[in-house]
């Protein structure tokens, strides 16, 4: 199906509410956890990394899903480190979640 503005025009447009520790991308993650000296990520392969959050956030266990969340946040502590992640976060975040919605609009969410 083409990204057409009839589709566009009826994916939701409000975003109520996002985790930005949970909207991070791997790649951006890598690169602050080498910047701030953080060895304790899974991987610092960006691709492994995201494989490794994705399926811990979609495990069915609480401890696994939760456990991405200890490195974000562990991370985001300091104003440097916001200047880094906010402006990929906010393109990725944003990308994101149109394409959720693209999918769920198309019955492949």
């Amino acid at each position: 199906m083409d990204l057409t503005k009839n589709v566009i025009q009826a994916l939701p447009k409000v975003e109520l509410h996002t985790h930005l520790d949970g909207s991070l991308c791997a790649s951006r993650i890598v690169e602050l956890a080498k910047e701030f000296g953080y060895n304790d990520l899974p991987s610092f392969d960006p691709v492994e990394l995201e494989e490794w959050f994705y399926k811990s956030a979609y495990s069915g266990n609480l401890k696994d899903y939760l456990a991405g969340f200890v490195h974000t946040t562990t991370l985001m502590k300091t104003k440097e480190a916001f200047q880094i992640l906010i402006p990929g976060w906010w393109i990725n975040g944003k990308i994101t979640h149109l394409m959720r919605c693209f999918r769920k609009n198309l019955g492949i969410a």
